[in-house]
């Protein structure tokens, strides 16, 4: 059996900070999403100047995120790594995409009146 050398164990903690750093950014998004939904104040019927690029700007962190997380899927080599690496990297992708699906659908309906 080959020795593991440092160059190896180094490669493989990439991976598993890439798998973590996915849900992390994640929330992070997430979080100033909810800002931007809980103190943006809009008026009715017209949207605001700056939201095409806010809400682009989170699709791409979100996209960014889940690619960071499906990429770290790679470093699978033994079931050690595998219980480090898949539970971060599915956690990561989910709410990564879930983020990137709420970008879109909340600047479809940005500055519409739902009411009626």
């Amino acid at each position: 059996m080959e020795k593991e050398t440092d160059q190896r164990r180094k490669g493989r903690r990439i991976y598993v900070l890439a798998a973590w750093a996915s849900p992390l950014a994640a929330v992070l998004i997430s979080v100033v999403l909810w800002l931007w939904f809980v103190n943006h104040v809009g008026t009715r019927g017209e949207r605001a100047p700056a939201a095409l690029l806010f809400y682009l700007f989170l699709l791409l962190a979100s996209a960014v995120g889940g690619l960071a997380g499906v990429m770290s899927l790679f470093g699978i080599r033994s079931r050690r790594s595998a219980l480090c690496i898949i539970p971060g990297a599915l956690l990561g992708i989910c709410i990564n995409g879930c983020n990137a699906l709420l970008c879109l659908y909340a600047y479809a309906l940005e500055g519409r009146n739902m009411a009626g």
